[in-house]
């Protein structure tokens, strides 16, 4: 319902804000690169250089056709093996991608951790089933239900309404995640929830 827009706007404010003075971020499953067009549009006059990674060969050439910030770059490439050297970015960011690389998380996490530099700063938004009794018989109703229908209604097909409802139910809880940060060699874990915990933005600093 178009509330993606608002959580991904708060990912980028935050990213910002971590990089007042500049410095290099990695997109990890940057897709068609919306992050690192809004970052490069929020910090038209800061040295912040961005970075989008993705496998899918498709979704970085989309991007190409619109990415037009000189300090911006795409690269090919798989999370659980980013080409670029070690403490090479200031930061890393996703949206909506851990649910997705779930059987690759360690390696995924590892690399990660590899090219931050030490106090480097991850920034992860992802999508959870809320707490709240009411709005999680809502949500799950609008996943499995009227989302479906929609994409049936649309596109005469609803296979990525089904898989986005079976990955979110199937990821676990924030706190789970957080846990795994730790375990992975991060510090200073938080949680940011938004519209009653359905997206939640992780951020963590790289132990030194």
């Amino acid at each position: 319902m178009g509330l993606d827009r608002f959580w991904r706007a708060r990912l980028i404010k935050a990213v910002h804000q971590e990089l007042r003075n500049g410095g290099t971020v990695l997109d990890v499953g940057t897709g068609t690169a919306d992050l690192v067009i809004g970052l490069s549009k929020r910090s038209q006059n800061k040295r912040i250089r961005a970075i989008g990674l993705d496998h899918s060969y498709p979704m970085l050439s989309e991007a190409r056709t619109k990415l037009q910030n000189k300090n911006s770059w795409l690269l090919q490439g798989s999370a659980r093996n980013i080409p670029l050297a070690d403490g090479s970015c200031d930061a890393v960011m996703n949206a909506f991608v851990l649910r997705n690389i779930k059987r690759i998380m360690g390696d995924a996490l590892s690399e990660i951790h590899r090219v931050l530099k030490p106090d480097g700063k991850i920034f992860f938004l992802e999508m959870y089933v809320p707490e709240n009794f009411i709005l999680r018989s809502l949500h799950r109703v609008y996943l499995k239900t009227v989302l479906p229908l929609i994409g049936k209604l649309l596109f005469g097909k609803s296979g990525s309404q089904v898989y986005l409802a079976n990955t979110i139910f199937g990821f676990g809880a924030p706190f789970e995640f957080s846990e795994r940060l730790v375990e992975a060699g991060f510090r200073d874990v938080q949680l940011r929830s938004f519209s009653g915990g359905i997206a939640v933005l992780h951020s963590a600093v790289k132990k030194l």
